[in-house]
């Protein structure tokens, strides 16, 4: 699981990836800004399977850093958890409406960290396995429209020879 870590506190940017290990996620990138942030999702190949960000820091918020991540090709249904110091009730609501999957308040407990990215990684793997049901239903659904191979075989060869027999027809009337 690739996750992203966007919090303009040195402390947690080392601490974060520490403790993240301990639950066996070894690929953890972290942002101190949410504009790098947001030049790391959009260029970052294949995209990172769930983000924890910090809402307070300096430019943009992490709440509006949720939104616009939302808003990115292949981000709308990737976990988000917003990992913050913020814990009245109007932030928590502002986060769920830009688009977080979780919240989280700092000070966290290490076990809680890992509990929900491990739930976040169930639904990351969950909405992927959907994705390609869908993916392959599509498919279905179109293959089913074509005709059957055998049967445009059957019907090209009844019109050459209906087509052949018909031209021969007319020579040899007249």
């Amino acid at each position: 699981m690739k996750l992203l870590v966007v919090d303009d506190d040195d402390f947690i940017l080392e601490l974060l990836p520490m403790v993240l290990a301990l639950f066996g996620y070894e690929d953890v990138s972290a942002s101190a800004t949410p504009l790098d942030a947001l030049a790391l999702v959009r260029h970052e190949q294949p995209g990172f399977d769930c983000l924890l960000l910090d809402i307070q820091m300096p430019g943009m918020d992490g709440i509006e850093l949720c939104r616009q991540i939302r808003a990115l090709r292949g981000y709308a249904d990737t976990p988000i958890i917003m990992l913050t110091a913020m814990s009245d009730k109007d932030s928590i609501d502002q986060a769920f409406a830009a688009g977080a999957t979780d919240y989280i308040t700092k000070p966290f407990d290490v076990t809680e960290i890992g509990a929900r990215v491990r739930v976040a990684a169930k639904l990351k793997e969950a909405q992927d396995a959907l994705q390609v049901v869908h993916q392959n239903h599509e498919k279905a659904v179109q293959n089913s429209r074509l005709p059957d191979k055998a049967q445009v075989t059957r019907k090209e060869i009844s019109e050459l020879f209906a087509g052949e027999l018909g031209y021969r027809g007319k020579s040899s009337a007249g």
